[in-house]
């Protein structure tokens, strides 16, 4: 459901830059852009049942990626459609050892990100753009847990898997040379997240900071 509503958001932008008027065409901000950028994330992932939460853990960690978008100006509006490609990076680990018994372990990571979104903002003092953004993520994930038990031996699995999530945020973004700009972003994430057993799920959502730099051709 939430990619069939990004398709249809993505159409509409779309549909507004080839209706927008070519004399409106005359800001910096306007055409294809190819950017870099570096991230904060910080995921918070809750063990919940139908009787209530079991607990969480904040994962978190610094990563990056690459991006590339079009967008154009009406004016002072603009809007754009860019699609994205990161590394996250956000982690969580813990472990217990219980003397005679054993210990376990769990770790929790963050890997791969792939995204689109859409920008609606405005344009200021030709140089400058406020805007807000709503996008689609899918995020890869992967959690190890390890149990060794005195006597017994130990034993480890693996669950490496893709999750969906809607974006939603803002930034701001300036130009610092002719074709060269720097934009700082904050975005919040809801994550779609399958149940792990019938009765038992887990609930995600990030935080993600970005500084970024894009060049407009």
């Amino acid at each position: 459901m939430i990619g069939k509503s990004l398709v249809f958001v993505a159409a509409i932008l779309t549909g507004t830059l080839a209706a927008a008027p070519a004399g409106a065409q005359n800001s910096k901000f306007d055409g294809t852009y190819l950017g870099a950028y570096l991230s904060y994330s910080s995921i918070n992932a809750e063990l919940t049942t139908s009787a209530g939460s079991l607990g969480d853990a904040t994962l978190d960690g610094f990563g990056g990626g690459v991006l590339a978008g079009y967008g154009g100006t009406n004016g002072w509006l603009y809007i754009s459609f860019e699609v994205e490609a990161g590394y996250d990076g956000a982690q969580w680990g813990e472990s217990e050892t219980v003397a005679g018994v054993g210990s376990a372990s769990l770790d929790l990571q963050t890997k791969a990100s792939l995204g689109v979104s859409g920008r609606i903002g405005a344009v200021v003092d030709q140089n400058y753009l406020v805007y807000g953004k709503i996008g689609y993520v899918r995020t890869n994930a992967e959690a190890t847990g390890q149990l060794n038990l005195v006597g017994v031996g130990s034993t480890s699995a693996t669950v490496d898997d893709w999750y969906d999530g809607f974006r939603f945020g803002g930034g701001v973004e300036g130009f610092i040379a002719n074709n060269i700009s720097v934009r700082a972003e904050y975005t919040y994430t809801i994550y779609d997240m399958p149940d792990l057993v019938p009765g038992l799920g887990i609930d995600a959502d990030q935080h993600l900071l970005r500084l970024g730099a894009s060049y407009y051709f």
